[in-house]
C-alpha cells in the first residue's frame, strides 16, 4: 500500500501481550526495502497517546534523509 501511494515510509503499529502487561509496538518502515528505520514499544496501561504520537512523528525521517 505504501508503494501504491508513493510513500517513502509507513508507520506500523501492533499490540503484544495481555493486560496488564500489554505493549504497543510502533515501527517506521522504509517502503523501498522494508527496513525498520525506528521502533519502540510502549506499555498500553497508562499510555499517553499524545506523547506517543509526538515521539513517533519526531522520528519519521525527512525526505532529505533519502
Amino acid at each position: 500500500m505504501g508503494r501504491a501511494h508513493h510513500s517513502a515510509y509507513i508507520v506500523y503499529g501492533t499490540t503484544d501481550g495481555n493486560a496488564p502487561n500489554a505493549q504497543l509496538i510502533v515501527k517506521i518502515i522504509a517502503v523501498d526495502d522494508g527496513s525498520v528505520k525506528w521502533s519502540k514499544s510502549y506499555p498500553v496501561a497508562g499510555a499517553d497517546a499524545g506523547n506517543i504520537a509526538a515521539e513517533v512523528s519526531s522520528n519519521v525521517p525527512s525526505s532529505d534523509d533519502d
